[in-house]
């Protein structure tokens, strides 16, 4: 999710929810924020990627939509703020 457009999640999170056996589990691991960005790779410092940042209610909210019940959502530190959610296909 980290480099899906916004207007593409649902339609992502539906064909993850398609794919998946009724026992699966989806985790979802994502920049955690608002907005998107280039920055610089760290070991390529020439070169940029583009992220997506994501507030929890909303991808919560998308996932529940695309049929998944949402088990945990977490905040975790690192090189940046993530945010880690486990969800089951309803």
């Amino acid at each position: 999710m980290l480099h899906v457009p916004e207007r593409d999640t649902p339609a992502v999170l539906h064909e993850f929810r398609r794919v998946m056996k009724l026992s699966g589990l989806l985790l979802l691991v994502t920049a955690l924020g608002a907005g998107t960005a280039h920055e610089t790779v760290p070991y390529a410092p020439e070169e940029s990627r583009w992220f997506v940042y994501r507030s929890r209610a909303s991808l919560t909210t998308q996932m529940g939509e695309a049929g998944f019940a949402v088990q945990t959502a977490d905040v975790m530190q690192g090189s940046r703020r993530w945010l880690s959610v486990l969800a089951s296909p309803l």
